[in-house]
């Protein structure tokens, strides 16, 4: 979960609030404080409903709150009424062009690796999984939110070389053991890039 947050450093804090509420309401949490970040860890909880990943039968939940935000403009805060399983929730949010011109900021300058098995992933998945559902959703992005963009051909053009150089396998890889789909990761793995690339004259 991402939060912004003016000017924000007291992480302890939120991590000693989120202590208080669960343990008033009698639910075991494990609570830990990272630079950036504050992380939950509710040991056990996927036994109730019959989930697990990999061995683990824990559910995470990561809070980040980042000040870093002066970049993106133009933007609104709006709020979204969500009505799921009988119960009702508004949330505060991005508009959602600048909401998905945060997760296109990632994809064009995220500089990350991860070792899986013998090979070295360069491409974070969860960046693909999410750009394909704003892309499914025909979302189009805030150009004044973006970093190092000065319009939108600027945008096709960087963001069409970054993805003709995405090997789709790597994506598969680092997804694999969090889909049970195994059509959806047939797809990413033969057609991701066609599809990505096809949205991506769409703009």
């Amino acid at each position: 979960m991402d939060f912004i947050g003016r000017d924000f450093h007291d992480f302890d804090a939120v991590a000693a609030h989120f202590q208080k509420f669960f343990q008033s309401n009698r639910i075991p949490v494990q609570v830990k404080v990272q630079k950036f970040r504050v992380i939950l860890n509710f040991k056990n909880f996927l036994d109730n409903f019959w989930i697990r990943f990999w061995a683990s039968r824990d559910l995470y939940l990561k809070i980040e709150i980042s000040d870093n935000f002066a970049f993106c403009k133009n933007h609104e805060v709006k709020l979204y009424p969500i009505f799921r399983y009988h119960q009702s929730l508004i949330i505060r949010s991005l508009d959602r062009s600048s909401l998905f011109s945060t997760k296109l900021n990632a994809v064009l300058h995220r500089n990350w690796t991860k070792r899986v098995g013998d090979d070295t992933i360069a491409v974070k998945w969860r960046d693909m999984y999410d750009l394909f559902w704003y892309l499914s959703n025909s979302f189009n992005p805030n150009i004044d939110c973006l970093m190092g963009v000065a319009d939108m051909p600027d945008l096709k053009r960087q963001f069409k070389e970054i993805i003709e150089k995405t090997d789709f396998r790597e994506v598969v890889l680092d997804i694999e053991n969090f889909l049970e789909d195994n059509t959806l990761l047939e797809f990413m793995k033969t057609g991701g890039k066609g599809y990505i690339l096809e949205e991506i004259g769409k703009w």
